[in-house]
């Protein structure tokens, strides 16, 4: 889908980590610095050239997961719901219930409803904010735990279970991942650098796999069924060790097995210390519409545009070729033709005439077609502007003769010094980020004053902009 390389920046408490991937399993850590470091001078610039797209991997703790009992499986239902529901869980915190993910399932009472995950920490959006000033494309938001959900649906089909825990093994540190019905629930870490003996190290490990085992069984009303390990320490037995210990099966992967990139030169990179990147390549980060991703639908679809627009741009720039041959082919022809048609009736030059006119009219069609403005382009640069209170619902194209587009939206304020100073704004931004706009004014605007969401008065207003 990308024909550059993707970044992927991973998140924790305190620090982040630039790492870059490439085709054929191929990364590279290229910067590691603390959080509050990065959002003062974004270390990601110096790598435009060589990205694509970027990939933001935030802590599984930033994320939380609900269900909500719900019986309609259409998705102009499931949408307004979930921003109401979000919106009151997220203390109508203006941006954060945007960003989520959901999937339809049954609930622990047997009842169908939507199971979501939506983002509770506003440094992700720091973070979202500081990548989208440095001009990158923000393909996919989201967890260890749900990149390690998709990385495991293989043993969930081959070992027919539904309940997995992932443990990744290190002498010093861990990693616990769960999983119910096949999706993930949460995760846990566990620091072992305090211990001075491997066997103490290891009881106190065991306790806390039980305790969460526990948890899981009282908030699930199931059991976890088998226990995935990725040992990263090298130890002896350590399925056996785990199987006499916590009495569930154990099976001992490889990076492999989880479909995974890690390698020994990863390990040497990342020191002691787990760093879930080395698990991971492009194409965990790829496939946008399958795999858990909190970036919002309509942002989501601006990078499904920017594909789709330099494919169009690649197709365009053959068809141009082929066409320019097509005509030195036929200046050619004619030339022939006409040293044969110099001793022949007027007729036959006056067809030959007529087709080349033809062919003409048709090199003139072609020409008018790539002169009309991009429509992707279009929606790629209005998606970029940002009015405060202002929310866009339709939009209408033309593009034909007369070239117009019609901008409809709300403005959710009374203030009429907002809404004007909103609307003036909204048409400066498009005249300066959108070249083929010109002499926008309110003269091209119509607007009213009425209920617009939960009984709150706002403006409702239209736009007509002539390319």
């Amino acid at each position: 889908m990308f024909s550059k390389s993707t970044l992927g920046i991973w998140l924790d408490s305190k620090s982040v980590q630039l790492v870059l991937y490439k085709k054929d399993r191929e990364r590279k850590l290229v910067h590691s610095s603390s959080l509050d470091e990065f959002l003062r001078r974004p270390a990601a610039e110096k790598y435009r050239s060589m990205i694509d797209n970027v990939a933001i991997v935030i802590p599984d703790d930033w994320v939380t997961r609900t269900f909500f009992p719900f019986h309609s499986p259409k998705k102009k239902y499931i949408k307004p719901f979930l921003q109401r529901q979000l919106k009151r869980l997220t203390d109508q915190d203006e941006h954060l219930h945007n960003y989520h993910h959901y999937y339809l399932g049954v609930g622990p009472n047997e009842e169908k409803g939507i199971f979501v995950y939506y983002l509770t920490r506003r440094d992700a959006l720091q973070v979202k904010r500081n990548v989208d000033a440095s001009g990158f494309n923000i393909s996919m938001i989201t967890t260890p735990g749900l990149l390690w959900g998709e990385k495991l649906k293989g043993i969930f089909r081959k070992k027919d279970v539904k309940n997995i825990a992932l443990l990744i093994y290190h002498e010093e540190e861990c990693h616990l991942f769960l999983y119910h019905q096949g999706s993930f629930t949460f995760s846990r870490r566990f620091d072992l650098s305090e211990y001075t003996e491997k066997e103490e190290a290891f009881r106190s490990l065991v306790f806390e796999i039980t305790q969460s085992f526990i948890y899981f069984s009282q908030q699930f009303k199931s059991e976890v069924e088998l226990l995935t390990v990725i040992d990263s320490s090298g130890s002896e037995d350590l399925s056996g060790r785990f199987e006499d210990a916590i009495d569930k099966e154990v099976m001992l992967i490889g990076g492999e097995s989880a479909g995974s990139c890690s390698g020994s030169s990863d390990q040497e990179a990342a020191g002691n210390k787990i760093q879930y990147w080395i698990y991971f390549c492009e194409s965990d980060f790829l496939d946008t519409a399958r795999a858990p991703n909190l970036l919002p639908e309509n942002e989501l679809k601006n990078v499904c545009y920017s594909c789709f627009q330099r494919a169009g741009i690649v197709v365009g720039g053959v068809l141009f070729v082929i066409f320019m041959v097509q005509v030195c082919w036929m200046q050619v022809q004619y030339r022939s033709l006409s040293k044969q048609l110099q001793t022949q009736t007027k007729p036959v030059e006056s067809l030959m005439k007529s087709t080349l006119n033809e062919w003409s009219d048709a090199a003139d069609a072609i020409i008018d077609k790539a002169r009309r403005p991009s429509v992707s382009r279009f929606l790629g640069e209005l998606s970029r502007i940002d009015v405060p209170y202002m929310q866009l619902n339709r939009l209408e194209f033309d593009m034909e003769a007369g070239r117009l587009i019609k901008l409809e939206g709300v403005f959710n304020t009374e203030d009429a010094r907002i809404f004007r100073t909103g609307i003036e704004t909204l048409m400066n931004k498009i005249e300066s980020d959108i070249p083929s706009v010109k002499g926008l004014g309110w003269q091209n605007v119509t607007f009213q004053r009425n209920i617009i969401n939960d009984n709150k008065m706002g403006y409702s207003f239209r736009i007509k902009i002539n390319l």
